[in-house]
């Protein structure tokens, strides 16, 4: 049992090649928001309920973006 306890305990090491990774797809805040969604939610099928939800998020990035960029007196005359 102790060395269970221990594996738990260990610092995770994760290579660097796999962080930048992990940054560049967001990672860390796609699964931060899923848990913290699924404990509010608390459905009853977790994993169908993942499931929509990674279902959603690929919907959501996949839809184009426009960014408008002008100074603050555009348009005025």
């Amino acid at each position: 049992m102790s060395d269970f306890v221990d594996a738990i305990k260990r610092p995770l090491s994760i290579p660097p090649r796999f962080v930048a990774y992990s940054e560049k797809h967001k990672i860390y805040e796609l699964f931060q928001e899923l848990s913290k969604q699924l404990i509010i939610d608390q459905p009853d099928d977790h994993i169908l309920y993942m499931k929509q939800c990674l279902q959603h998020a690929i919907r959501k990035r996949d839809i184009p973006r426009i960014i408008l960029i002008a100074p603050p007196d555009f348009g005025e005359k």
